[in-house]
């Protein structure tokens, strides 16, 4: 089979053979963006050209497939299908299952009441205790507040005298905390009264030894100054020499860059004529393939007409002798019967013949062998009894059917005979028809192979053509660019001897600039160092002020530090006194709160006991009430469980209640064993909604599908894909509509009940196991298993049958199973190219590896939507194009149309304004191989955007 992307692939390689002939253009970053539009069916890069627009649409990704159209069993026509009758659950059984929930329901609702009763009586006595132990938490909450009221007042008083305690001794810690400040400020004061004297000293000692460093500095940038002017004169003769040396290399520069275009210019003229020779040797070879490709074009046109004028007359041939077969079937088939009623006639004879020709009513011992005695003679021991009239007349009937019957078994032989040579002859028609569709197919396959390889010459000397071109194209290019390079090289070369001219020349300025200004420095030099000087001078003044200023400031500092002191002690001492008298108030309220509290606890003691008995009442009541409580909620829950059980099995039974009845016992129609009562005729054809057999009277209907019945179908069973084919069955034959997919809902019970009207069966709305069977088409009956009247058994092969509806399968690649979903649309494309739909109706889950494949493989049945197109023929090879994904409202363009970047990546060639041509980078998504389509994402791309489509 085709392997998917295999277009893509090819897709890809010739759009890098487009980008190879366009010169390799695309590595540049705009290579279209030149001035001059465009002249039609060309663009900048010069290779032939077509134009597309960029369009909104829908976009379909398919896959191509190889399949066998065949007949829809599970190999071909040839391998017929079972029909078997489903196991079912007898009715009996199922009434006695409704009996068994309806004695469970009323164990349950027994045991729930009693449960009640139980709960009621379990509330009385529990609001009892309940009260009894309110009353005793009431007494408890008053001897509570009580004591608590005792405790809040003693609080009160006691936080009183604390707080009391608290205040004299925050007091003290304060005045302490002050006293702390104030000897710890002395120390810092008069620690920093002495160091400002010692910094003042430093400071006029840093000072002097700054006008020191001032005078010393200023005799030596006055040396620097002088030192300056004389480097200044030395580059400045310097530089005049270089403008000297630019000058005379300038001139020599110039006269090379002449000499190269002289020599660019000869290159290109050879170049262009190479070009020329290359165009006119790539339209004589292309003419050449191009009739090569028509001349196989014609061979396969005429060919394929070939196959088809054999397989017309191949089948109106086959047709002819399986005619004749027919007519030799229906001839033995007569014949075959007309035997059968001239046996029963001699046989009826010669039993009349017996009792006629025994005088006593009875055969004698004789009288068997006079059956085959000649008229008129008589068998020993006969008695004489063979020679009256009737005895005569029946011996000579016998004697006339004997040769009837004879010459009858001779007709069914020669029938027969006939028969089989109408056999041989279907045969031989076969064969001969299959080796003519062989030869033609296989001299179709000769030409096909032969336009393959024309078809694949077109590119091939397209591209050798365009690659011949391209060398001659790219050599001119590269003489051009030198021509380009050597021209722009002499007014560079005359630019950057003026530029190094210049430079010299500033170079020089700059220098004697530097001159002027080391010349100007010397004497501000010697202003700026008398104004250093002199500023040091000023600063060394104010240092000394400063010192004497800090050496007074000590003395005074000291006085001010020992009147501080004392203050802050005498405030300790007070609140020292005044913590001692708070302490004292304290202890006295403590002993007096102590003997009130001790009364009130006493008290909450004793409602506490009170408590704990009425709880202890309250929880034996509980216990006794949770006792009964379980014994009766387990008889509750026991119930339930078996009416659960019950309601299951009842389920069970429903779902599984069929027309087998079980194999054996009782089934819908009585109370008899279950025993076939309608069966078909080979050969009979049968449809949808038609009977394949009865069972007991009730019929088991064909329904078309692709499931397999395994219960009941009934209201309140869950959705499932049996349900949906039932829906669509009931919908095709006319008895509802929107029934509900997957759910058995109110209106398929309605049409199912519009069926058992219409074929005469009790009205329900309920199909048991096997009152319908499901196959994909109408079949035509094979062979019969039972017997009418033989008895029905689950399990058991009831008819032999052929599916006729049409069907491809496919063995697609195990890889490419997620691709693909039953319900997909697909494309059937049949040998003369004419396509029919189909719907994908099977994906296996299953891999296989067949002999001399290529990997493991899952079979996939399409079913067309048209079986006449598909013709008759069987196992007849054909391809389908398979839908693997869809986009709504796509960009999308003709693969042909995308361009490879050098740097990796696609883009879209347009045409701007004034037809300037430019690139526009796009991201790729699904492809639509079939229509050589893909869909883009881009920015820059709008509806009805004008593209570039190489011809490649």
């Amino acid at each position: 089979m085709t392997l998917p992307f295999s277009r893509r692939t090819a897709i890809a390689a010739v759009t890098v053979a487009a980008l190879a002939v366009a010169g390799g253009a695309v590595a540049l970053l705009d290579p279209f963006a030149s001035n001059t539009p465009a002249s039609a069916g060309a663009s900048d890069n010069a290779y032939p050209i077509t134009y597309a627009t960029v369009q909104r649409q829908d976009l379909q990704s398919q896959t191509e497939v190889q399949g066998t159209l065949t007949y829809a069993n599970v190999g071909n026509a040839a391998n017929p299908t079972n029909i078997v009758l489903p196991s079912g659950t007898a009715l009996s059984t199922v009434q006695q299952a409704q009996a068994q929930v309806a004695a469970a329901q009323q164990t349950l609702a027994a045991d729930q009441a009693s449960l009640q009763s139980t709960e009621v009586a379990n509330a009385k006595a529990m609001a009892q205790a309940d009260q009894a132990v309110q009353a005793a938490q009431a007494a408890l909450a008053s001897d509570e507040a009580a004591l608590e009221g005792t405790s809040k007042s003693n609080g009160t008083s006691l936080v009183q005298a604390d707080q009391a305690v608290a205040a004299a001794k925050a007091t003290l810690a304060s005045d302490e905390a002050a006293l702390a400040e104030v000897e710890k400020g002395n120390v810092q004061s008069l620690a920093q009264a002495e160091p400002s004297v010692h910094a003042a000293q430093a400071t006029v000692a840093s000072d002097r030894a700054g006008v020191q460093a001032v005078e010393k500095g200023n005799g030596q940038s006055l040396a620097q100054a002088e030192q300056s002017v004389q480097a200044a004169k030395a580059a400045v003769a310097g530089d005049q020499a270089a403008v000297q040396t630019v000058e005379k290399g300038n001139g020599q520069s110039l006269a090379q860059a002449g000499q190269s275009v002289q020599t660019a210019k000869a290159a290109v003229a050879s170049d262009q004529a190479a070009v020329q020779t290359a165009e006119k040797g790539n339209r004589q070879a292309l003419a050449q393939a191009e009739q090569s490709l028509q001349a196989a074009q014609a061979t396969v046109a005429a060919d394929r007409a070939g196959e088809h004028t054999a397989e017309q007359a191949d089948a109106e041939s086959l047709s002819q002798a399986q005619q004749q077969l027919a007519s030799a079937r229906s001839t033995l088939s007569g014949d075959q019967a007309t035997l059968s009623a001239d046996q029963a006639t001699l046989s009826a004879e010669q039993q009349k013949e017996t009792v006629d020709c025994d005088g006593n009513g009875a055969a004698s011992p004789g009288a068997s062998a006079a059956v085959n005695s000649p008229p008129g003679t008589t068998s020993p021991g006969s008695g004489g009894t063979g020679t009256s009239t009737a005895c005569a007349a029946d011996e000579s009937a016998v004697a006339q059917d004997t040769t009837t019957v004879t010459a009858d078994k001779q007709k069914v032989n020669t029938d027969a005979a006939a028969v089989q040579a109408a056999q041989d002859n279907v045969t031989a028609t076969r064969t001969k028809n299959t080796q003519t569709l062989q030869a033609a197919q296989a001299q179709l396959a000769t030409a096909q192979a032969q336009l393959t390889t024309a078809q694949a010459q077109v590119p091939a000397a397209k591209l050798s053509n365009e690659k011949a071109l391209q060398a001659a194209q790219a050599q001119l290019a590269t003489a051009q660019a030198q021509l380009a390079t050597a021209q722009a090289q002499v007014p560079a070369t005359k630019l950057s001897n003026e530029k190094a001219l210049q430079a010299a020349q500033a170079q020089l300025a700059t220098a004697e600039a530097q001159l002027t200004t080391a010349q100007a420095q010397v004497p501000a030099t010697e202003l700026s160092n008398e104004k250093a000087l002199q500023a040091a001078q000023a600063q060394l003044a104010t240092a000394e002020a400063q010192l004497t200023t800090a050496q007074a400031q000590v003395p005074a500092t000291k006085i001010s530090n020992e009147k501080a002191l004392q203050q802050a002690q005498a405030q300790v001492t007070a609140a020292q006194a005044q913590v001692s008298q708070a302490e004292v108030a304290v202890a006295s309220a403590q002993d007096g709160n102590a003997k009130g509290t001790q009364q009130a606890q006493a008290q909450v003691v004793a409602a506490e006991a009170q408590v704990t008995s009425a709880q202890d009442s309250a929880a034996l009541t509980q216990a006794g009430n949770v006792k009964a409580t379980q014994q009766a909620q387990a008889q509750v829950a026991s119930a339930q469980l078996a009416l659960s059980q019950d309601r299951s099995d009842l389920a069970t039974d429903q779902a599984d209640v069929g027309v087998s009845g079980g194999g054996g016992s009782s089934g819908g129609g009585g109370g008899s064993s279950p025993t076939y009562t309608d069966l078909p005729a080979v050969g009979q054809v049968i449809s949808r909604g038609q009977t394949l057999f009865a069972v007991n009277g009730e019929p088991a209907l064909l329904l078309y599908g692709y499931v397999t019945p395994w219960r009941a179908f009934m209201p309140g069973i869950p959705p499932g894909a049996d349900v949906g084919a039932l829906n669509a069955n009931l919908e095709a034959l006319g008895y509802g509509k929107d029934l509900g997919g997957d759910n058995f809902t109110a209106a398929t019970e309605a049409a199912v009940k519009r069926l058992q009207s219409a074929h005469g069966l009790p009205v329900t709305g309920q199909l048991p196991l096997g009152s319908v069977l499901f196959q994909p088409s109408a079949v035509a009956v094979n062979a019969i298993t039972p017997n009418l009247g033989s008895a029905a058994t689950a399990g058991q092969t009831v008819l032999e049958v052929t599916l006729t509806a049409r069907q491809v399968q496919i063995q697609l690649d195990a890889s490419e199973q997620s691709d693909v979903q039953t319900g997909d649309k697909v494309s059937i494309v049949m040998p003369n190219n004419s396509t029919t739909p189909g719907v994908v109706t099977y994906v296996g889950t299953v891999a296989s590896n067949p002999s001399g494949g290529n990997g493991p493989v899952i079979p996939v049945n399409v079913t067309p939507l048209d079986p006449a197109a598909t013709g008759t023929l069987d196992q007849l090879p054909v391809n389908v194009w398979i839908t693997e994904g869809s986009v709504n409202n796509a960009w999308v363009v003709p693969v042909d149309a995308l361009v490879a970047l050098a740097g990796g990546g696609y883009a879209l060639e347009y045409v701007g304004g004034g037809g300037v041509h430019h690139l526009e980078a796009v991201s790729l998504g699904l492809f639509d191989d079939a229509d050589g389509l893909v869909q883009v994402t881009g920015a820059g791309l709008y509806n009805g955007q004008r593209i570039v489509v190489p011809n490649v």
